[in-house]
């Protein structure tokens, strides 16, 4: 519809208020419109005249009266009304004037294609900052800058400068995309042309001034145009909100295929206690998507093999899959890879063998079902072989493999195989083959997903299987946790005592211990808790006390408590001179058990990280541990614990009895509930060793360390995972 119809549309929305102008606008300004379209001006107007935009077009340049057919104005507040979206193609240093017009104006939403702002820094970081101030202030939703746009195939909207789509739209539905990353967003539109799949909605976010990746991946999600979500994300900015988003997708059974790129280990700048150099940025990256039910993809090819299989919106309930194939050896390899990825291939009943070989004689009919080349030379035994592993089986695989590339061979068995996707349709499909663009669309019309690389298909299953396990998954709220505190006063690191209180407060035993300044209250103390006990040094400039002779165990006398007394603090003011040290800590020794680490960390993004691992002085060369995003619930953290490599010293391995599993659970969820509570001002609790003892006989921490942040600092408020 255009401007000089004099009609103004009002946008039938999908959605609710959000981004539904940006996505769904009822009236588009273009500023810096141009008749060329090869120029960056030109193009989002063309674009929207072959895709038949169904709002109000305004292009806008002082120096033309018309561009493109359309009437052109000098300016934006020269329309007369409020345009939903004003797509500016300029200059970086003639856009901030162009958008205090379109804010004059009443523009509800601006999209910046222009480069040279923060990315450069300097004075292009100044000008991102009035950008933002004007977002701020105006009300106005700003896209980008330096971004490629956004697109709406269902209505039209071609908001964006590549040229990569021409002037066919393409089937407005199906796979949704999202990046960060303009350059990215663009390689996967030209692979989806080149793969002949619908493109449901298209957003770049660029710099982030104002919109950024959770807004439009949400809005994506809400869309009924999408089937599947897949994206690329640089850094994500509210960590809370990108969790509740991708819970969400979960909750409504969409999926989300997500790349990340740009990783970093920020454990390594607050090494000061264990916990913190267990998690790296990309570790939590990786848990966030896991615990929400997100496929991460290593490679783009890998993002749209999940996507494509996605889009077919069927995720199998059975974790098995039958295989029928025209070569023994590559139904092998489907078997081994099947094995690989966790899925089942389980042999058909003897009884449904027993009817394949009556009418394939020389088949191979366990599964794989090996039904040689007779499989496309008599058409006649393609229903009822498909028929006897599909009654056993949510998904299966057919292996053609260079047959696909004869129209005369899939002739012979076109119609047969119509029939079976026609007759189960509620059954996941897949085949593997080289085909013609031509042959390949004939059989994704039918229902197959087709991939040329026979593992690719398990790779689609095993990813569909995992979207079942998510969207089945109940959510389990995590328990009511303690109030918040104030912040403890002194320090940005407590000592081992203090930090030994805060750890009981959560909810955690803790040793008993007395402090002593002498030999003799050394002595006295060790009488009094009963022997043997453990002596260490107490200052917060040695937070890993066995390093430098802080500590000594199994003393057994009173004599033996005086010298560890002298011995401690020779040894600590000899390796750390600095050290303020305000004692030494008497604790009675805990008999067997195995030793664990429990912590907590504040990342910058997600808030509180929970972390549990196999402890002791080799923690940070073990690597064994587990990690999780805000509170958790019971359910939670024995799924941490149980997805340990070790766990088989906790469940009990060569006479070794089995472990109070369940009470390091609970302790876990009470350092987490702690942590969250207190995010204001947490930045860490490190307890190494906590000592799990035997079964029903609880568990017992023995050091902790806690490290204090600012008390105006503020966290996110994460999500809570089950």
């Amino acid at each position: 519809m255009r401007p000089d119809e004099h009609v103004h549309m009002q946008a039938s929305r999908s959605l609710g208020p959000g981004l539904a102008t940006l996505f769904e606008p009822a009236s588009i300004a273009i500023i810096g419109a141009s008749g060329d379209a090869s120029r960056i001006g030109g193009r989002p107007l063309l674009g929207a005249l072959n895709w038949g935009y169904k709002g109000l077009l305004y292009p806008i340049n002082p120096r033309h009266t018309e561009v493109q057919g359309l009437a052109c104005l000098p300016s934006v507040r020269d329309i007369g009304h409020a345009p939903d979206l004003a797509i500016i193609a300029l200059p970086a240093e003639k856009v901030l004037d162009a958008m205090e017009e379109c804010a004059q104006a009443g523009v509800r939403n601006a999209l910046v294609f222009s480069s040279g702002f923060s990315e450069l820094g300097g004075e292009g970081t100044a000008m991102q900052s009035r950008m933002q101030e004007l977002a701020r202030t105006s009300g106005m939703r700003i896209v980008g800058p330096n971004c490629m746009g956004i697109m709406n195939p269902a209505l039209g909207l071609y908001g964006t400068f590549s040229s990569i789509l021409g002037p066919d739209k393409p089937d407005p539905s199906g796979i949704s995309i999202v990046s960060q990353s303009g350059a990215f967003g663009i390689h996967c539109i030209a692979l989806m042309l080149k793969r002949g799949l619908g493109l449901g909605l298209w957003g770049t976010t660029g710099n982030q001034v104002d919109v950024e990746f959770s807004e439009v991946l949400e809005y994506m999600i809400d869309a009924p145009q999408t089937k599947v979500v897949v994206g690329c994300v640089e850094g994500v900015r509210d960590g809370a909100r990108f969790i509740r988003v991708l819970e969400k997708a979960r909750r409504k059974r969409v999926p989300v295929v997500m790349m990340k790129i740009g990783t970093s280990d920020v454990g390594a700048q607050a090494a000061a206690t264990h916990t913190a150099t267990l998690t790296g940025s990309d570790d939590i990256f990786n848990e966030v998507l896991l615990a929400s039910g997100v496929r991460r993809a290593k490679t783009i090819e890998e993002l749209f093999d999940i996507g494509y299989a996605c889009s077919a919106q069927k995720f199998p309930a059975r974790n098995t899959v039958g295989i029928l194939s025209i070569s023994g050896g590559f139904g092998i390899a489907l078997a081994d890879a099947a094995s690989e990825a966790g899925i089942e291939v389980p042999p058909l009943p003897e009884e449904t063998q027993a009817q394949l070989k009556t009418f394939i004689p020389y088949a191979g009919t366990r599964n794989p079902l090996d039904v040689t080349a007779q499989f496309i030379n008599d058409s006649a035994i393609v229903g009822p072989a498909f028929d006897a592993v599909l009654r056993h089986h949510d998904s299966m695989v057919c292996y053609l493999g260079a047959t696909g590339t004869s129209e005369k061979l899939m002739a012979k068995v076109d119609s047969c195989l119509a029939d079976v996707a026609a007759q189960h349709k509620d059954k996941l499909l897949l085949m593997s083959a080289i085909m013609t663009p031509p042959v390949r669309r004939r059989y994704e019309g039918m229902g197959y997903l087709v991939y040329e690389e026979p593992t690719r298909c398990i790779s689609a299953i095993a990813a569909l299987r995992d979207y079942a396990r998510s969207f089945a998954i109940e959510e389990e709220s995590a328990p009511a946790g303690p109030g918040s505190e104030p912040r403890p006063a002194g320090m940005a690191t407590l000592n081992e005592e203090a930090s030994r209180a805060l750890v009981e407060r959560a909810g955690i035993p803790v040793v008993r211990h007395k402090t002593v300044t002498s030999p003799d209250g050394a002595a006295t103390a060790a009488r009094e808790l009963g022997f043997p006990v453990a002596m260490k040094v107490l200052s917060v400039q040695v937070p890993h006390k066995s390093d430098v002779g802080g500590v000594v165990l199994s003393i057994v006398d009173e004599a033996s408590a005086r010298d560890a007394f002298s011995r401690i603090l020779a040894s600590v003011t000899a390796a750390v001179p600095h050290a303020h040290i305000e004692g030494v800590l008497v604790s009675p020794m805990i008999g067997s058990g195995v030793e664990m680490i429990m912590g907590v960390k504040h990342d910058p993004v997600f808030g509180p990280i929970t972390v549990i691992g196999f402890g002791g002085v080799l923690v940070e060369v073990l690597q064994d541990t587990a990690i999780a995003v805000g509170r958790i619930s019971h359910r939670k953290a024995l799924q941490m614990i149980h997805s340990l490599k070790g766990i088989g010293l906790l469940l009990g391995v060569r006479g070794r009895p089995p472990t109070d599993i369940d009470a390091l659970a609970q302790a876990l969820v009470a350092v987490s509930a702690y942590a969250c509570a207190n995010a204001a001002w947490l930045e860490g609790i490190d307890i190494n060793p906590v000592i799990v003892r035997g079964e029903g006989e609880g568990v017992i921490a023995v050091d902790a360390l806690v490290q204090l942040g600012s008390s105006t600092t503020g966290v996110p408020a994460t999500a809570e995972h089950s």
